[in-house]
């Protein structure tokens, strides 16, 4: 298992999950090791950085480390970036002290991106339904749109939790009162977002799950039923944060599942694309990795050359004593060898050839109907770039690649399901075997279209 590092950032608010990540990098095994949380701000960065520069050094947490990042104007929520972005300064600015404090970041990412990540943690087979995942904190509020793990529209709102409803001292009753307040202001503007969302793209959110540092998440549950007419669920337990052999998380960790969530999903999702790390931050650590390999590379190299030159020269006298009848033996059967190469070269390739042609008068027909189904299933707007198959046995992998293109970002989306759904259909080929990679990308703005970029990968039996 390699150590990494999940950290959700706010203005006022730093929260650390500490994981234990396969090394294969999949996302089902990780396990969590710790989670604390640090008060911050702008005026007391000195004092951030030293309690982080200490977690760190006393490895406490891990260096290797995924942010979140609450309230990056600016950011995109799509998989591409270019230098120069309008919000690289304000994600520099926010990642100055965790990186003064000694992190190797990763990867950056909104808290809208890090909700989509936990939508494709938790449920990974979600089907075609919408769902609306929020993060709910002391100082704002972020709402991302997601259908299958991909993000579809994404906000954060300044909704501000009273004081009542933070402060245990409080009284139940007050904060009771205040709770209420804030689910109602909530719910209208959710309510307002999912109007705005099924206006843009005809579609209704079915579904919607809290997280977050609200203190009491399932008191939001009843005043958003009834705002919203959706079903609202939780993630106030512990289910899919580890794998069912692992340890159950410590107290501390079972009593904040809802409020470590978000750096959770951060750390967690391998599967991502979208970063909103500077691209000459990317190139530097990419730089500094391979740097560091190649040293250690290095230092492990010199350690062996001078090891194995020690045993050669203790072993040189000694073999050159028996090397002169193996010269004489060599120089015999050389041109026997290279005789005996040249015939079974010639015999493997002859083979080869008639392995390959019968595997096309067997395959041939089943494989020419699969391409025939895609290029039947694809509507207008998807055009298909490439297709690579791979023999496993008695299937193959198929590996779609294509683009769909719309008026609007929704509609190639839309249009794109349609292509995954009428492949599904066919009794050749079914459901991918895993969810799609997709890039979405806006045109020229006096050309009013979006392309979408995808790439699917299937199971055909042979």
């Amino acid at each position: 298992m390699a150590v990494r590092v999940g950290i959700e950032l706010s203005p006022f608010r730093c929260a650390i999950v500490d994981l234990d990540v396969p090394a294969d990098r999949s996302r089902r095994g990780a396990r969590i090791r710790g989670f604390r949380t640090i008060p911050w701000s702008l005026e007391n960065t000195a004092a951030f950085v030293a309690t982080l520069r200490i977690l760190r050094t006393s490895r406490v947490v891990s260096t290797s480390a995924a942010v979140a990042l609450w309230g990056v104007a600016g950011a995109s929520h799509v998989l591409t970036r270019t230098p120069g972005h309008e919000a690289d300064g304000e994600v520099r600015l926010r990642l100055a002290p965790l990186i003064a404090a000694g992190f190797a970041i990763e990867r950056a990412m909104t808290v809208p991106d890090a909700l989509a990540a936990m939508s494709r943690l938790l449920h990974p087979h979600a089907g075609d339904g919408v769902q609306a995942y929020l993060a709910v904190n002391a100082d704002a509020t972020a709402l991302a749109i997601v259908r299958d793990g991909v993000l579809l529209a994404a906000r954060e709102f300044p909704i501000v939790a009273g004081s009542a409803v933070l402060d245990p001292a409080a009284g139940e009753p007050a904060a009771r009162s205040s709770r209420g307040e804030f689910a109602i202001r909530l719910g209208a503007e959710l309510k307002r977002a999912f109007l705005q969302f099924t206006q843009q793209t005809s579609e209704r959110v079915e579904r919607v799950y809290v997280c977050g540092e609200f203190p009491s998440p399932r008191a939001l549950t009843s005043p958003l039923v009834h705002i919203l007419d959706v079903e609202v669920e939780t993630l106030d337990s512990v289910e899919g944060l580890a794998p069912r052999a692992a340890t159950v998380p410590d107290a501390t960790v079972l009593g904040r599942a809802s409020e470590l969530r978000v750096a959770w999903a951060a750390g967690t999702d391998h599967a991502s694309a979208a970063n909103v790390l500077p691209l000459d931050l990317v190139a530097r650590r990419a730089a500094t990795h391979l740097a560091r390999r190649s040293i250690a590379a290095m230092a492990a190299g010199c350690v062996l050359v001078a090891g194995a030159y020690g045993l050669a020269r203790g072993w040189e006298s000694r073999v050159d004593a028996g090397m002169a009848p193996l010269r004489h033996e060599i120089a015999v059967l050389e041109p026997q060898v290279r005789d005996a190469e040249r015939a079974g070269l010639g015999r493997s390739i002859d083979a080869a050839r008639a392995s390959a042609l019968a595997s096309a008068a067997v395959h041939g027909p089943r494989l020419a109907r699969v391409l025939e189904v895609f290029g039947r299933s694809a509507p207008r707007g998807v055009e298909l770039e490439s297709a690579r198959f791979v023999s496993q046995g008695d299937r193959w992998r198929l590996a779609i690649a294509g683009k769909a293109s719309a008026s609007t970002p929704a509609d190639a989306q839309t249009t794109f399901n349609d292509f995954l759904r009428l492949v599904a259909a066919s009794p050749l080929i079914g459901p991918p075997l895993d969810g799609p990679s997709i890039s979405i990308a806006s045109a020229a703005a006096e050309s009013r279209s979006a392309l979408l970029h995808f790439g699917v990968v299937y199971e055909v039996r042979r």
